[in-house]
């Protein structure tokens, strides 16, 4: 990884869908001039009363999906950590 330094820092992207918090299965494409985001996005059921689980594949259909693009990134990186590890994270304080 990286070194952190007083130059990075971390921009809360407040108008985009909240990712699914048990398989956001997300999906990143990007080339030299755009970066495409997907994932899946939480859609709580309200009435759900605790009692079972859904399982959710990338073969799950009729599930909602957000696309968010980032144009002229500079840099990406995808994968962890998840929400267990995040603390860990060099940038979590930020």
């Amino acid at each position: 990884m990286y070194q952190v330094d007083g130059l990075d820092t971390v921009v809360e992207l407040t108008d985009c869908p909240r990712p699914d918090i048990g398989a956001p299965l997300p999906v990143v494409l990007a080339d030299d001039y755009s970066l495409v985001l997907a994932y899946l996005v939480s859609e709580p059921d309200p009435n759900w009363d605790g009692s079972y689980a859904t399982l959710v594949s990338p073969e799950s259909e009729g599930l909602l999906v957000a696309l968010v693009r980032f144009q002229r990134p500079y840099a990406h990186m995808f994968g962890p950590p998840n929400d267990e590890a995040f603390h860990g994270h060099p940038l979590a304080q930020r």
